[in-house]
């Protein structure tokens, strides 16, 4: 059985407590944002944005789990899944939880640990460090929402989550929600959710420290420390990373002719990365009350290796973030628990070189996007079989960008406000059926000053807009016998436009506030089968999102976004656990997905395959223990797919298996030594174009390094 990595296996059904609640980057600015912050497929320039991907999601696994605190109840909490041991569980296969300490070693980034769960695509653009993003069940990488110890990262600016600066030293619970999600994550997004916790779950003290070193410059240290004394706990957690990303690659000095490659070596491809995260966590005498408070700080540096012009490597791209969180809660009445949560963030990312791609082009840009938020988690016990939950927030962010070349004195400035409020109810019966079902109200105000980015642009209007976007949802498991349940689940959502879609006046691109939100509904089916040593689980799952937005490049070679299509999907996950007692286990993963465009605006696109969307997907993962001695082997293989709308034989690409060995040692000691061998082709999931077609010349490409291997040395200790 592989330890730590499962899905849902069980719901909590002890007695109902008075606490029911729900513990719980930008890239680019210059023009990594025309690619990130809109998957989709660029017409005019043949190019796709380097973010469309999936998330056909399928919703199960949203009810709420219960911590009792009275022996007086008997009410069954359902507000999240409790997960063991076992990859697929009784009930859903739809949330997936991962204990990433027991990944700490073997895998080098978040990435490649979300490459094992089902459903997940994960798309990079080079090494280590790499603007990287993830898309859930055939969705875009915009609508995945990814929350760090209860803190979104998506931002109203736009674009998906860059999930290559997230340390996975620093985490130690990863939870994918590919269909309901709790309360207190969902409403925000049309998509799935990922939730990152790096607070540890036991109360007792402890000190962990990792130390790494491997090849192409790539360094290593992090530390973890947690006490507990008497009423508080504390901990504390750091990582440092750093790789020179020194890969080599094919420099083509004509693309037209054949067989004039050159080998080089990547320079200004390094990437730096710190975090640091404290926690502090209150129980007073008072039953049912508990105070906690958390404050992080990152710090990563990027240098811009830009494939089609040598020598040309003098960029870099910062980013600074600070986050914090205050949580409370108390008992409001027997039956009834409450949680207070007040949390904000600072993020500034600076963008600069020496020399401008272009006439007129940017050599330095600096945006801050400060974010906070107040909510309030409202659980209620109405009687042994039905629970009670709801919600209130409010959130304001802004988004200012400068130029620290430009002459002008007023800057772009944009702000949101949204109100969110969601009403929802869980019900159980004994052991056998659990449902849920949930309805969510945003309302957001959006504004800008209307200045634009591009130089010599004429002023444009201040402009206000606003919008109101439901959703709902809905779940049931049943369980038919004593190892077989069912699973069924729908989800109604919409994705807000954002800044860069709405308000965007850059040197490359122009907003559209004429845009309708996407809107994306989904649905699944599925049987689980679990025995002591084989658990298996089948479910087939879909989707269609109305108004999908995407950039097309105008006469001006200037992208604007439209309402273009819809895209329906659908797929199968196939999810299989053997266990041979303490000694051996096998894991696999079989994912199926077709997502087919009906456009009228794009009539060339109109019944073909979406981008960027693999036809299938296979994860095999074998792991070998003989008293302190560990083997784990995994193979991720991936079909090819097109990465432009018109499905023209030029616009296929075939991945590379990823092959990956990692071999332990425990004994030394409180020390485990660990030795990894992979492939450590993280090739990005777009060519630069051929055949003469024009490229955009802000577009940064960070080219494909040649395949080849990967070795580490990993030194881990706990005291």
């Amino acid at each position: 059985m592989r330890e730590g990595l499962s899905i849902q296996a069980t719901v909590s059904l002890c007695g109902m407590g008075r606490r029911q609640y729900r513990e719980s980057q930008e890239t680019c600015l210059h023009c990594v944002s025309v690619l990130d912050l809109h998957g989709s497929r660029y017409p005019g320039v043949d190019l796709v944005s380097i973010r469309t991907a999936i998330i056909l999601a399928i919703l199960a696994g949203c009810v709420p789990a219960a911590e009792s605190d009275s022996a007086n109840r008997e009410a069954v909490s359902l507000d999240r899944l409790v997960v063991h041991e076992k990859r697929t569980g009784a009930y859903t296969s739809s949330t997936t939880t991962i204990e990433a300490q027991e990944f700490v070693g073997q895998y080098k980034d978040l990435g490649d640990l979300l490459s094992t769960v089902s459903g997940i695509s994960v798309y990079r653009t080079g090494g280590l460090g790499a603007y990287s993003s993830v898309s859930i069940r055939g969705g875009t990488t915009q609508q995945v929402q990814i929350f760090l110890d209860g803190m979104p990262l998506n931002t109203a600016r736009g674009g998906a989550v860059d999930i290559s600066k997230i340390p996975l030293n620093s985490l130690q619970r990863v939870t994918i929600y590919k269909a309901g999600a709790p309360m207190e994550l969902s409403g925000r997004n049309a998509g799935g959710i990922i939730e990152l916790v790096s607070a540890p779950q036991v109360r007792a003290n402890l000190t962990n420290f990792l130390a790494e070193a491997g090849s192409y410059g790539y360094i290593k240290a992090g530390a973890l420390i947690n006490r507990h004394l008497d009423l508080f706990s504390h901990w504390f957690s750091t990582d440092a990373t750093y790789s020179e990303n020194d890969y080599p690659y094919d420099w083509d000095i004509t693309a037209y002719e054949d067989g004039d490659e050159i080998e080089r070596t990547m320079d200004n491809h390094y990437f730096s990365g710190f975090s640091a995260h404290y926690g502090l966590s209150f129980r007073p005498a008072l039953s049912g009350h508990e105070l906690k408070f958390h404050i992080s700080t990152s710090l990563t540096d990027n240098g811009i290796f830009w494939y089609p012009v040598a020598g040309s490597n003098d960029g870099s791209i910062r980013d600074r973030a600070i986050s914090g969180y205050l949580r409370y809660q108390f008992p409001a009445g027997r039956q009834t628990d409450v949680v207070f949560k007040m949390a904000g963030r600072d993020q500034v990312n600076t963008f600069q070189r020496k020399g401008a791609y272009f006439i007129g082009g940017v050599r330095k840009r600096v945006a801050r996007n400060p974010f906070g938020e107040c909510s309030a988690y409202i659980t209620h016990t109405l009687n042994s079989l039905l629970n009670l939950y709801g919600i209130v927030a409010v959130e304001y962010e802004q988004y200012r960008d400068r130029d620290e070349w430009a002459n002008s004195h007023i800057k772009p400035f944009s702000q949101r406000l949204t109100g969110r409020a969601g009403l929802g109810c869980a019900a159980s019966y004994g052991d056998i059926v659990h449902a849920s079902a949930a309805t969510f109200l945003r309302a957001e105000r959006d504004s800008t000053n209307g200045v634009s980015f591009h130089y010599g642009d004429l002023p444009a209007q201040p402009r206000t807009m606003t919008g109101i976007f439901p959703g709902a949802e809905a779940q049931a498991n049943i369980k038919m016998f004593k190892h077989l349940s069912l699973l069924s689940s729908i989800r109604f959502r919409e994705r807000s436009p954002s800044f860069v879609e709405k308000f965007a006046r850059t040197e490359v691109s122009r907003g559209n506030d004429t845009l309708l939100p996407e809107r994306r509904i989904e649905y699944e089916g599925g049987i689980s089968l679990q025995w002591p040593l084989l658990s298996t689980s089948i479910v087939a799952f879909g989707s269609s999102m109305h108004n999908k937005i995407i950039f097309i490049s105008n006469s001006q070679n200037v992208f604007v976004p439209r309402n273009v299509s819809t895209v329906n999907g659908m797929g199968i996950e196939w999810e299989s656990s053997l266990a041979l007692g303490k000694w051996f286990d096998i894991t696999h993963l079989l994912t199926l997905m077709r997502n087919i465009i009906a456009s009228d605006v794009i009539t060339g696109w109109d019944g073909n395959f979406e981008p960027l969307i693999p036809f299938w997907q296979d994860y095999v993962s074998l792991k070998f223990s003989w008293k302190k001695l560990h083997i784990a082997n995994s193979l991720n293989v991936s079909s090819g797919y097109f990465i432009g709308g018109d499905n023209v034989r030029e616009d296929f690409y075939q991945p590379v298996p990823r092959l990956s060995v990692a071999i332990s040692l425990e004994g030394l000691g409180p020390l485990t030594v660990t030795y990894r061998l992979e492939n450590y082709l993280k090739k990005k999931a777009f060519e630069s174009l051929e055949g003469g077609t024009s490229v955009d010349p802000a577009l940064i490409y960070y080219g494909s390094p040649k395949p080849g291997r990967m070795h580490v040395v990993s030194l881990r200790g706990q005291f």
